[in-house]
């Protein structure tokens, strides 16, 4: 049985990162975000870039394209879970 989740207001996503080395994709995905009433997310052009984010330890929720140069978005994911006990979800 699959279940939906309703977002809206303060259990909103707040700190969000989106990891993509095409900068039009980006901008397609903070408007899909803006849409569902996230109004701002951090941005990255790579893994190694989203690693370096400054919040990189706080997201609520991590938004990264597979196909990425340097560091692609599964070894992204390995890197984060190393570093956190409780990752955010990462989405690809």
């Amino acid at each position: 049985m699959c279940t939906r989740t309703t977002y809206t207001g303060s259990n909103l996503a707040k700190n969000n990162l989106i990891v993509d080395e095409s900068g039009t994709m980006r901008k397609v995905i903070m408007r899909g975000l803006r849409q569902t009433g996230i109004d701002n997310a951090n941005q990255a052009a790579d893994g190694v870039e989203g690693m370096r984010a400054p919040d990189a330890t706080s997201f609520d929720l991590i938004l990264a394209d597979v196909d990425m140069p340097d560091l692609n978005a599964l070894d992204f994911t390995k890197a984060v879970a190393a570093k956190l006990p409780t990752p955010p979800p990462i989405a690809m």
